[in-house]
């Protein structure tokens, strides 16, 4: 799964999202879209985006989203 989003965010890439099996480090493990060690958000709206690719073709019946304490407070899944 290819994982792709619009800031870095300050604990690294995106891609930490879908590691297997899912890391137990609440600091290394996680994504955020935060611009310090603090959380401090990144104003605007951000987005992630997981490209399946061949996985596509099968038929999916849920998506897990694990928030963590700071969530966001409106979000979107999209499909195409």
């Amino acid at each position: 799964i290819k994982v792709t989003s619009d800031v870095r965010g300050n604990l690294g890439p995106a891609s930490v999202i879908v590691q297997d099996p899912p890391g137990k480090g609440w600091i290394k493990d996680r994504w955020q879209a935060a611009g310090d060690m603090h959380g401090t958000a990144l104003a605007g709206q951000h987005w992630v985006m997981l490209d399946f690719g061949n996985i596509a073709s099968r038929h999916i019946t849920k998506v897990v989203i694990d928030w963590e304490a700071a969530y966001a407070n409106n979000y979107r899944v999209e499909i195409s």
